[in-house]
């Protein structure tokens, strides 16, 4: 009940079905309805009670719910050493966090949203484990960031560390204040830093780590996974491995200056924003790093994120946070559709290989309550690390499929009852393969084609002049498709003169992948002057190459990776196109920055 409270849509929608039951039960209690004037009138005052009674509940809402309450602080503190001086941090935990313990499997850390409700976050993790009967391998942490106010309002002593507003989730310092004075600071991440190596120092047969967070906390999750130190750390010293599982994310940690151009096409496209200055700011891209991530460094921050396992969980109903801020409001409409662009651009970023670590599911009828992720059917298999293989995740060609490229083979002119084939076997699909082909003649006299759906088929051509026109459709495997079509001039041969010299086309790059220069080699039609040009994922072009026709049929060029207009391409799959009025060639290339 109080979860449903929490939520504006939910409770409106149930209160409206109570009035539309309390409206049939009234009917079919007495004798129906009389529509006379004295029915007017009560139902108008029916509609006024409801309207006055809705009225108070959002009133309600909106000054005791959609504004953070106050937090619990609890009384367990984590100790920090920071220049001599010891710090503290209020926490949540099922076993001390510097207890020796040899039972403990795995590891959960849970960080609050703005509503800093690490308390809530605590007890549905508590009572998951117990109910999956893992509370006994498993130690849970929720930290309490907390902010000047509760400094303030809850009198806690000159150790205790605090934050401005949800600075915290970037991991930005600790605040010293003239009326809260602090002996030094410390980054909201060097705090998960110190949490990750007394886990380890104190849990001899720790396998796990899960670091998990909702809205805001879901954000320090994301950031940290890209710039957080420990991690790398421990990896090399311990065998432990890391789950970072973020939930309900209102916004995300861009690898480059590039955001969506139209979040409403698919393959998405992404593009340089000319509306938002501050859209690649930190904490949404790479510029402006605090003291923190700049340590890190770029290069290491990119590398961490495209290595870090991670699980992002989002609501199928979490279609708030809609924000006046430009830099969230550029990667997308609402928190759900930001985490479907955020995850097609892994893939436009780092290339397919991303797929192996990052996974997206989809939680049905859920909302944004962290609630409603741990208790749903993803809950145990990832928050426990039993299974992930058990949640149901979002195949990313859905929405980063390149439609696949039809090639029904050059036209021909054949003699008269001649067996004709059909050749559709150069037709391809950048993102995977193609499910199916059909041929279909649109012109001339009929033939009869031996089979429609094969790649390759064949007919026998009749005895009249006459000129046939077929078409192929291709079809990938997530739907997508593709039509060429090819022309068969029916006759005496003597009637035709060709001069085409065909040679057996191909492309070759070496090296591939590559991080300097690849040699391309265009093995092409003699005599026929056709470009090759480089594309990206979602079909750009990002370089072309034009060869004379005086050039030799094996036309060689170098790619270092530079752009049209001079700039260097980012890093990720390319596709290398050779195309001619008939045919075209396609070859995958993949660059290294």
């Amino acid at each position: 009940m109080v979860s449903l409270l929490q939520s504006l849509s939910r409770t409106v929608h149930l209160s409206l079905l109570i009035t539309i039951l309390l409206l049939i039960g009234l009917h079919f209690s007495g004798e129906g309805f009389v529509f006379d004037k004295y029915f007017f009138s009560w139902l108008f005052r029916y509609l006024h009670v409801i309207t006055g009674v809705m009225w108070i509940g959002l009133l309600w809402y909106f000054n005791f719910v959609q504004i953070p309450s106050m937090p619990n602080i609890p009384d367990h503190r984590i100790t920090y050493e920071v220049e001599g001086h010891e710090l503290k941090m209020p926490y949540y935990r099922n076993i001390p966090l510097g207890e020796v313990s040899s039972t403990t499997k795995r590891a959960i850390i849970s960080i609050h949203g703005d509503g800093r409700n690490a308390e809530e976050h605590f007890s549905l993790l508590n009572e998951l484990a117990t109910n999956s009967g893992q509370i006994d391998s498993t130690i849970i942490i929720a930290p309490l960031y907390c902010l000047q106010e509760d400094i303030n309002n809850y009198d806690l002593d000159s150790t205790v560390l605090f934050w401005p507003s949800s600075d915290w989730n970037a991991g930005d310092l600790s605040r010293s204040t003239g009326s809260n004075p602090r002996p030094a600071q410390i980054s909201a991440f060097s705090i998960i830093d110190t949490i990750f190596h007394r886990l380890v120092e104190n849990n001899s047969e720790l396998e796990k780590i899960i670091f998990t967070g909702h809205s805001a906390g879901s954000q320090m999750v994301v950031r940290y996974g890209a710039g957080g130190r420990a991690h790398n750390n421990i990896i090399q010293e311990y065998d432990v491995d890391f789950l970072y599982v973020p939930t309900n994310t209102p916004s995300f940690l861009y690898m480059d200056s590039l955001r969506v151009a139209d979040e409403d096409e698919t393959p998405f496209e992404f593009v340089f924003p000319t509306s938002c200055g501050s859209a690649n700011y930190y904490k949404y891209g790479l510029d402006n790093l605090n003291e923190y991530m700049e340590e890190t460094g770029r290069t290491e921050i990119r590398n961490n994120f495209f290595n870090r396992n991670t699980i992002y969980l989002i609501g199928e109903y979490d279609i708030g946070g809609q924000s006046n801020n430009c830099a969230r409001y550029i990667q997308g409409e609402h928190r759900l559709s930001r985490s479907y662009i955020f995850y097609s651009y892994l893939g436009y970023y780092f290339g397919d290989p991303v797929y192996q670590n990052h996974y997206l599911s989809e939680i049905p009828n859920a909302y944004h309550d962290f609630e409603d992720m741990v208790f749903s059917d993803c809950g145990i298999p990832v928050y426990f690390g039993l299974n992930v293989d058990e949640c149901e995740y979002i195949d990313p060609i859905v929405f980063n499929n390149f439609p696949p490229i039809a090639d029904a083979g050059d036209d021909q002119a054949v003699e008269f009852g001649t067996t004709v084939i059909l050749d559709g076997s150069n037709s391809n699909d950048p993102n995977g393969s193609i499910d199916s082909f059909l041929w279909s003649q649109i012109m001339g006299l009929p033939v009869t084609i031996d089979s429609v759906t094969q790649a390759i088929t064949s007919f026998v051509s009749p005895n009249e002049e006459t000129t046939l026109r077929f078409t192929l459709t291709v079809v990938d495997a997530i739907g997508a498709s593709s039509i060429d079509t090819v022309e068969i001039d029916i006759g005496s041969l003597s009637t035709h003169n060709s001069n085409e010299q065909i040679l057996t086309p191909s492309i070759t790059a070496y090296p591939n992948p590559f991080n300097g220069s690849s040699k391309i080699t265009v093995n092409r039609y003699a005599d026929v002057q056709a470009p090759v040009k480089i594309y990206d994922l979602i079909g750009r072009e990002v370089a072309s190459f034009e060869p004379s026709k005086y050039d030799s049929p094996n036309y060689i060029f170098q790619w270092n990776g530079s752009g049209k207009d001079g700039t260097q391409a980012t890093s990720g799959l390319y596709f290398i196109v050779y195309k001619t009025q008939n045919r075209s060639l396609v070859k995958k290339i993949t660059y290294l920055r």
